[in-house]
């Protein structure tokens, strides 16, 4: 098993660092750790984002709310993700989407004025901040360029690439008001013909008549 320095040094944060830039940070950086039992939530959409939330052990289910509610995408990040990088400034500091615990997971937090210190402080730690907020800013382009000169069937994997992490598993779609299948027709353009091609390629899978599992997302730009 990693050591407890280790498993800091995995944190998207910390790409990169040596064991002393680790060593300061947790000597001089007021943490709190704790555990997080399966099923309970660790940040929820709407609240203030006043803190990093590191998981350190375990995965966590994110949960994005889409379409009016219509719409749940789901997916599962493990550990060395942290939670609130990109919430914790601009215009609006509220989490967007549910973040549940699957497993026992355990967390290392610590507050906003803290991490201020940190980047001010260390380049490397600046850089990799910066490197993942571009990352997110520069998705929605990419996604415009995509779609359009193609088919608008492609708004469906340029919302899944947009809305969840680049190491995210299970990611899966699931329907409120109505049939999946019907939902990804009216909404993106996809035809039940399709949508069965699809599910031959191994680019999705229906997990039941509300669900839909994405298999594939690079797949799925095919179509």
């Amino acid at each position: 098993m990693n050591s407890f320095y280790e498993k800091l040094m995995d944190l998207t944060l910390f790409k990169g660092a040596n064991t002393e830039l680790i060593h300061a940070f947790a000597e001089k950086t007021p943490l709190s750790f704790y555990k997080v039992a399966p099923g309970e939530l660790i940040a929820g959409a709407h609240d203030l984002c006043s803190s990093l939330r590191c998981l350190v052990s375990g995965r966590v289910e994110v949960e994005h709310t889409l379409f009016n509610g219509n719409l749940s995408l789901f997916e599962t990040i493990g550990e060395g993700f942290v939670i609130g990088l990109k919430h914790l400034y601009g215009l609006d500091t509220h989490f967007c989407c549910n973040y549940r615990a699957i497993d026992t997971c355990g967390i290392m937090e610590f507050d906003k004025s803290h991490f201020i210190q940190l980047i001010q402080n260390n380049n490397l730690i600046l850089v990799n901040y910066l490197n993942y907020l571009s990352l997110y800013a520069q998705k929605p382009i990419s996604v415009i360029r995509d779609i359009a000169p193609r088919s608008t069937s492609l708004f469906l994997p340029a919302l899944l690439n947009e809305f969840t992490c680049r190491n995210a598993d299970n990611i899966s779609l699931v329907s409120h008001n109505m049939p999946i299948a019907q939902f990804i027709e009216n909404v993106f353009n996809i035809s039940e013909d399709v949508l069965e091609s699809m599910i031959e390629r191994g680019a999705v899978s229906l997990k039941s008549d509300s669900c839909l599992v994405v298999n594939d997302i690079d797949v799925l730009y095919y179509f």
